[in-house]
C-alpha cells in the first residue's frame, strides 16, 4: 500500500532577523526568484548573493511602511520557507505576493499557502474584496493552485500582465459547496476564506486545511461520513470541480441560472436537490 505524503502545516508570522539562512534558500535560488514579481519595484530582482544581504533585505522590509511582510513557516519543521507580501497599488487594489522555496511549489502546498495568505489578507484589511496576486504562463503548479482556490482569469493589473483576482464568492467550498450561489452569501466570505461560522465544527474544512485539498473529492477517502457530504449535490459538484475544475463548474452554474435554474430556491435546497443519482445531476448541469 502506497503511503499519501503528508502535506506540511504552514503558518504566517512576523518577519524575523534568525530567519535569515532558511530565507535565504528562496532569495539565493535564481529559479525561486524567477516566479517572484518585481512590476513597479526599484530593484527589478530579488536575488540575494549571500547571508548578509539577506539579513539586510529583512532589515529593509521590516522599516517599510507602505507593505506588510510576513514569514512563511513549515511549522512542522519549524523552518522559513518563504515570505508573503501585502502592498496596496494603484488607488488602494490589494496586491499579494508570494515567494516562496522552490521545494514547496507544488500545487498541494501551494493551495494551503495561498489560502492561508488570503485569509490573513482579508483579516489585515477589512475592507478589501478583492486580492489580486500575479503568476508567470510557466508556473503551472501556481496557477493551477490559484484556479482551485477561486482565483478568476487571467487580467492585466496596473498595466502589467499575468495577474489573477480572487472576488467575492468565487470558487467551491471542500464539500462542494458553491460559494456564489449560496442563499447565505452575504456576510460570509466563504470557508476558504475562514469566513464560515460553523467551520471550527466542519470535517471537510478542517480536514481540508489540513491536507492542502482544493475540495473534498481531491482526498482518497471521498466521500466520508462527514454529515455535509450525505448531500448528493455536495458530493456531485465537489468531484464535478476535482475532475474538470472550478471554472468549468462555475460557467456550468452561471449558464444555468440564466435561464431561471436556482441553486438555493427554498432554505438550503434548490433544483440541484431533486435529482436521485449524481449522474442525472451532472446531466441536467451540462445540458
Amino acid at each position: 500500500m502506497t503511503e499519501t505524503k503528508r502535506t506540511p502545516h504552514y503558518r504566517l508570522r512576523e518577519m524575523e532577523q534568525n530567519d535569515a539562512e532558511a530565507l535565504l534558500r528562496c532569495y539565493g535560488d535564481p529559479e525561486a526568484v524567477k516566479r517572484m514579481n518585481a512590476d513597479n519595484c526599484n530593484q527589478g530582482s530579488f536575488l540575494v548573493p549571500d547571508l548578509e544581504s539577506m539579513r539586510s533585505a529583512i532589515r529593509l522590509w521590516s522599516a517599510d511602511p507602505d507593505i506588510v511582510r510576513l514569514t512563511i513557516e513549515d511549522a512542522d519543521a519549524g523552518c522559513a520557507v518563504g515570505t508573503v507580501e501585502y502592498c496596496r497599488k494603484d488607488h488602494g487594489r490589494l496586491v499579494l505576493r508570494l515567494d516562496l522555496c522552490s521545494d514547496r511549489e507544488r500545487q498541494k502546498d501551494l493551495l494551503r499557502i495561498v489560502g492561508l495568505a488570503c485569509e490573513e489578507g482579508f483579516k489585515r484589511y477589512p475592507d478589501t474584496q478583492n486580492i489580486f496576486t500575479k503568476a508567470f504562463p510557466q508556473d503551472g503548479e501556481r496557477r493551477a493552485a490559484l484556479t482551485r482556490y477561486g482565483f478568476g482569469e487571467e487580467i492585466t493589473v496596473m498595466g502589467f500582465p499575468h495577474y489573477f483576482e480572487v472576488r467575492p464568492f468565487r470558487g467551491v467550498a471542500y464539500c462542494g459547496l458553491v460559494c456564489a450561489y449560496c442563499s447565505e452569501q452575504n456576510g460570509c466570505p466563504g470557508c476558504k476564506r475562514a469566513g464560515c461560522k460553523d467551520r471550527a465544527g466542519c470535517k471537510p474544512y478542517c480536514c481540508g486545511v489540513e491536507k492542502g485539498h482544493g475540495t473534498c473529492a481531491d482526498c482518497p477517502q471521498f466521500p466520508c461520513d462527514a454529515p455535509i457530504l450525505r448531500s448528493l449535490r455536495m458530493r456531485a459538484f465537489a468531484a464535478y470541480a476535482h475532475a474538470h475544475g472550478e471554472e468549468t463548474l462555475l460557467a456550468h452554474l452561471a449558464r444555468k441560472a440564466a435561464q431561471g435554474v436556482q441553486y438555493h430556491r427554498e432554505g438550503l435546497a434548490g433544483d440541484y436537490d431533486r435529482f436521485d443519482s449524481e449522474e442525472e445531476l451532472i446531466r441536467f448541469l451540462e445540458s
